[in-house]
């Protein structure tokens, strides 16, 4: 599957994915993000080179429409199984906000930035009472 197709196919269903995690209050692996049902690949698609160099991009799709309506960095919910971070793309590599943090940057300065963010997205997304 090229770039286009997976962005064409999955863009919608992973942006309604990510604000459900994020209105549960909780974080997501990045394969177990790709195998929601509502983003809808069939196990054979899941191969990882396809999460491993399509996703990101995706992700910083995501940011900069967020970014652009004034709302915090929803890929933040996004996160590794062994770290519990984003990868370094979301750190260093975002079009919406160009090295979040700085170069060189320890693991503690990551979490706290994440955390920061993750709390921010949190508060966005939060169901409001009445809402449900």
């Amino acid at each position: 599957m090229k770039y286009e197709e997976f962005f064409d196919r999955c863009i919608e269903p992973i942006c309604e994915s990510l604000a459900r995690v994020a209105r549960e209050q909780r974080t997501v692996g990045y394969k177990e993000l790709l195998e929601m049902p509502e983003v809808g690949l069939p196990k054979e698609e899941l191969k990882p080179y396809m999460w491993q160099r399509f996703l990101p991009w995706i992700l910083d799709e995501v940011n900069i429409v967020e970014n652009d309506a004034g709302r915090p960095l929803l890929s933040a919910v996004v996160v590794s199984q062994d770290s519990r971070l984003p990868g370094d793309g979301f750190f260093f590599n975002l079009t919406a906000r160009p090295n979040l943090v700085s170069a060189g940057a320890t693991e503690e300065e990551k979490r706290a930035v994440h955390k920061r963010e993750l709390q921010c997205v949190f508060k966005e997304w939060a169901v409001k009472e009445g809402e449900a």
